[in-house]
């Protein structure tokens, strides 16, 4: 009978451990939760009040706590990028990308290699982005603008004649009627504007 008790009181007792341990995993995980939060929020509002500094250290002590918080990466590789801090920008966005490979992650990471005239690394990754989303755009004007910079003209009206086509009317159209005109394709350079107009009648109607 007393070692009945005493394993009743065992069990009671590691019952009641295993509830504390849970109720203190869940307390830290509030205040974990709340700490990020805070964090976040202040590096935003710092951001909006221009106050660059704290808003690297807001991010900064965030990832301390979560280094594998790819927001927090990115946008404190946009802070560093409006400074002119390339290899802190490139840094953070090569982390992003590696940590997860978004389109967003990785046409940021291209911009930046663009900026400091990397232009193999901007359009492979450039590409990268562009098979995540094959659909924007904006991705494809800005891997013809490297191309551009690495003298493929031919690879620059590719994509903008695919930008063309995605968004008539668009950027993309503007800039492929230049190209044209810049390769002595003035014919082709009409049609795009000719598309550009009947598209603008046909929104407008």
């Amino acid at each position: 009978m007393n070692e009945f008790l005493i394993f009743i009181a065992l069990f009671a007792l590691s019952l009641w451990l295993l509830f504390k341990e849970n109720v203190v995993e869940n307390y830290s995980t509030n205040i974990m939760q709340g700490q990020f939060k805070r964090l976040w929020q202040d590096a935003y509002q710092n951001l909006v009040q221009n106050n660059v500094g704290r808003a690297e250290r807001s991010l900064l002590a965030l990832l301390k706590l979560d280094g594998r918080n790819v927001a927090a990466y990115n946008r404190l590789g946009i802070i560093y990028a409006r400074q002119g801090l390339k290899k802190e920008a490139i840094e953070c966005f090569e982390i992003s990308s590696s940590i997860n490979p978004s389109a967003g992650s990785l046409h940021n990471l291209a911009l930046v290699y663009f900026g400091n005239k990397q232009y193999q690394k901007a359009a492979r990754v450039f590409e990268q982005a562009i098979t995540r989303e094959p659909n924007n755009p904006s991705r494809r004007i800005a891997l013809a603008k490297v191309l551009e910079k690495m003298d493929d003209p031919k690879g620059a009206i590719k994509e903008l004649e695919k930008a063309h086509k995605m968004s008539p009317g668009g950027p993309g159209s503007n800039m492929l009627i230049e190209a044209y005109k810049r390769v002595d394709a003035p014919d082709l350079a009409s049609q795009v504007e000719n598309e550009a107009k009947q598209l603008k009648q046909i929104s407008a109607s």
